[in-house]
């Protein structure tokens, strides 16, 4: 956290200086042919970026498992006008991990084999708008809010196989409504004459869940079915109905590639 207050506080100073040095800037220049050629987008263009946030991959694993399938934050700008920037993005990450085995009788009793799959994914759109300051060929810093919409399920099944042929088998889930905000500053710098620009954001961001709970289902070793709600994934405390969620806030810092055409 500390890290990224750090990175966001250098990235402020550095957008406030670059706002300054204007002068030492080359003016932007209108271009026919746009970006054929390499220029600063303008109004009417449209852009489309890569973003990258190790924070991204650390909320959804939790050092519990791998990332299986992971698509960063894609975006694609709109320029409203020469400064005001429309942006709509998509990301997704997903992370499962599956396992079987025979037990060790000497400390499972009569159980002799168990399985399970893990699964959890992460969907989501964001919403924003960016406001930009410099008419640079150069250097361009800029402000922005977004808001996130999705969700994120997670399902954790379990089966256990005992020596006298019964088995016992559990499955527990959660769906949840991912909503949230994003509050950044950051600043990219154009290549040369192409239509690529780096970029660097920095912000703070908060996230919610709706219906932050798991239902658990499942049957015993004698047979008999289960059906219950708790609030943590290891709880036990057992709900017949529950109604919950959560919210979480902190700092970021994003890498960011994009690329500009009409």
């Amino acid at each position: 956290m500390k890290k990224i207050t750090l990175s966001t506080l250098l990235l402020g100073a550095f957008i406030f200086f670059g706002i300054n040095a204007n002068a030492q800037l080359s003016e932007r220049v209108n271009n026919p042919s746009t970006f054929r050629l390499g220029t600063r987008p303008t109004q009417g263009n449209i852009g489309f970026s890569v973003g990258y946030s190790y924070a991204d991959n650390d909320s959804l694993t939790k050092g519990k498992a791998s990332i299986d399938s992971y698509i960063p934050l894609l975006t694609v700008q709109y320029y409203l006008t020469d400064d005001i920037v429309i942006n709509l993005g998509y990301q997704n990450m997903k992370t499962s991990r599956s396992y079987s085995g025979d037990l060790d009788k000497d400390f499972s009793g009569n159980a002799v084999s168990y399985e399970s799959n893990n699964k959890t994914s992460k969907n989501y759109l964001k919403i924003g708008v960016d406001k930009h300051f410099l008419a640079s060929n150069v250097l361009d810093p800029y402000i922005g809010v977004s808001i996130p919409l999705g969700y994120w399920s997670e399902s954790k099944g379990s089966t256990t196989t005992y020596d006298d042929g019964t088995g016992s088998g559990s499955l527990k889930s959660r769906f949840s409504f991912y909503y949230g905000f994003e509050i950044k500053m950051g600043v990219q710098a154009f290549i040369a004459d192409l239509p690529i620009a780096i970029g660097l954001e920095g912000g703070i961001s908060g996230y919610g869940l709706m219906g932050d709970k798991y239902h658990v289902e499942g049957t015993n070793s004698a047979g008999d079915s289960f059906s219950y709600y708790t609030t943590e994934e290891n709880s036990t405390m057992r709900f017949s109905s529950l109604s919950s969620s959560s919210y979480a806030s902190g700092g970021f810092a994003r890498v960011t590639l994009s690329y500009y055409f009409r």
